[in-house]
């Protein structure tokens, strides 16, 4: 098919080891009933037969990007780099979407004014045939009071659809301005973070209740994976906390107490208590707390956090090695 000079929709796909889905993945892609697409792949360093099976395509709007393997961050990082269009989606390589899905997508855009935000449905599909559709509250455009109002509830009580990177579509530009891009650093919920980078950003948002994206769980290589890195986690949140912190309400409370609950984990996974490394953290974690405490307010909940309020490296010290003795018994 003839290459788009001016594409209205870039969509940037990142996979490492899909020998086993990227056909299917691309297939999906190269199938879409709306023509003003580009398609542009990064291919991050995968050492399986990922590369021959991308190199069988041979489409002019489709371009392949070899990089040394540096994570998914990177090579997303690199595809948004590489596009040109007005509108950025993202799709990960061991996904699918149907066949009008892009041009469901454009329409709802075109439809809405051509919001700095599009987004919209997924559906979870997993090996047992089950599957799980997730939607966004609303069809149509919606006010920035509105999208605060709904974000703080969700992410106060539960990590939903605000998060995932596979359902939304960005206008370029909004990412260039802000400056926004993916934290290589961070291997558990960067596209949430990326996101949160986005939101403060976007003047012009809308929802379509369509959900033409199927988002494979429990693939092999499947670029979702869980670590216990609270000091990453607690930047994430601590974000989330700044981003709303405006909107008020008791959910700033529960956002808080999130912060918190990080900060007390990060204290007790220590692989040693000892003092100095319970010294460094605790400076760390006075840091955050400063952010977003309300001292006229402020009610310990634990023996923990009362501790670190007064600041007693020694007693935290204490606290962290009787806990740790405590666990042991138990065990």
């Amino acid at each position: 098919m003839k290459k788009i000079n001016n594409p209205f929709l870039s969509i940037v796909i990142p996979v490492y080891n899909k020998e086993k889905y990227v056909e299917g993945c691309i297939c999906s892609v190269l199938a879409q009933s709306y023509g003003n697409i580009e398609i542009i792949v990064v291919n991050d360093g995968s050492t399986d037969n990922t590369a021959k099976v991308l190199n069988s395509f041979s489409d002019s709007r489709m371009k392949v990007i070899e990089t040394d393997n540096n994570g998914v961050s990177i090579a997303r990082n690199i595809g948004i780099k590489n596009s040109n269009g007005k509108y950025i989606i993202f799709i990960d390589g061991d996904d699918t979407v149907a066949s009008d899905y892009c041009e469901r997508i454009a329409n709802a855009i075109f439809k809405y004014d051509y919001p700095d935000l599009l987004i919209f449905g997924l559906e979870k599909r997993y090996p047992s045939g089950t599957i799980k559709r997730i939607l966004p509250f609303a069809e149509g455009k919606i006010t920035i009071d509105e999208f605060k109002s709904s974000f703080m509830l969700e992410t106060s009580e539960k990590e939903g659809i605000y998060g995932y990177i596979c359902n939304k579509a960005i206008k370029r530009e909004i990412i260039i301005k802000s400056g926004a891009e993916f934290n290589s650093e961070i291997k558990l919920a960067e596209d949430f973070d990326f996101w949160l980078q986005i939101y403060s950003s976007v003047s012009s948002l809308a929802m379509s209740l369509y959900s033409g994206y199927n988002y494979i769980q429990e693939t092999e290589e499947s670029s979702v994976f869980f670590v216990n890195n609270y000091s990453q986690l607690i930047g994430i949140w601590l974000r989330c906390y700044k981003y709303l912190s405006l909107c008020g309400g008791s959910n700033s409370i529960l956002l808080q107490c999130r912060i918190w609950g990080l900060c007390e984990a990060k204290l007790l996974e220590l692989p040693q208590c000892n003092y100095t490394s319970v010294k460094t953290d605790m400076q760390y974690i006075s840091t955050v707390l400063s952010e977003i405490e309300d001292n006229d307010r402020y009610n310990p909940k634990s023996c923990l956090q009362y501790l670190m309020k007064i600041g007693s490296v020694g007693l935290v010290y204490l606290y962290l090695n009787v806990r740790r003795a405590y666990h042991k018994l138990r065990l």
